[in-house]
């Protein structure tokens, strides 16, 4: 979820900041004959890119939030972990390059051109999301594992949630975990979400909320 989002706003980006080049360059643009300063409906389109961004990284922004008010009920949960230190230092890294990134695009494209305003504020309001994000991490723990009776649950740059049910097989290849399900729907989450002083404590408790007679626990799973 989160790499498609990424893929989608780094696209949306691109696109934008070459406008902002053309109109605050005022390049000629030979098919429409004109130049960039009066290309017809400029401040239209950054209104809809700007649109369209808001409404993808704040529906992942919303995803995230509510991951969070839910990791922190932890009286619901059979086990709730802070996730493990490799992955919480690399879960810190990306947030805070992609904050960066969002606010130096914004900067770039009001540089180029005031027509980008709407564009420059989405992106700076995501960028102080990141970093708020990430403080929380860092003060909060918010960035945890935890299994429930009926569901796994993850919360670091993505939210997951692994239902238990119609769950027929649990393996670990390379870097993940493999929850393969009925109708071949297969769902994953980094092997390093576990601390690994927790591991023990992770399986023996994830055991405990499956129906063993149906879910094949794989060698590779039982020893991780």
């Amino acid at each position: 979820m989160n790499k498609f989002v990424n893929s989608v706003l780094l696209f949306l980006a691109f696109f934008t900041f070459l406008l902002a080049v053309i109109v605050g360059r005022d390049i000629p643009i030979a098919f429409l004959k004109t130049t960039g300063y009066y290309l017809p409906y400029k401040e239209v389109y950054f209104f809809v890119v700007a649109a369209l961004i808001l409404t993808i990284g704040g529906r992942r922004s919303v995803q995230r939030w509510m991951g969070v008010a839910m990791i922190r009920q932890v009286a619901r949960y059979q086990w709730n972990e802070p996730i493990g230190k490799g992955r919480k230092n690399r879960t810190l890294f990306y947030l805070i390059l992609e904050g960066f990134f969002h606010i130096i695009i914004a900067f770039l494209l009001l540089f180029f051109t005031k027509s980008a305003f709407p564009v420059f504020i989405v992106l700076i309001l995501l960028g102080i999301d990141h970093f708020l994000y990430a403080a929380l991490g860092v003060v909060q723990n918010i960035f945890r594992i935890g299994i429930t009776k009926t569901a796994l649950v993850t919360v670091d740059r993505d939210v997951k949630v692994l239902y238990f049910s119609g769950l027929r097989k649990i393996s670990v290849f390379q870097k993940d975990i493999f929850f393969e399900y009925i109708k071949e729907l297969v769902l994953e989450v980094p092997s390093d979400v576990v601390d690994p002083e927790k591991k023990e404590e992770f399986k023996t408790v994830l055991e405990k909320q499956i129906d063993l007679n149906r879910v094949y626990l794989d060698e590779s799973f039982k020893k991780y």
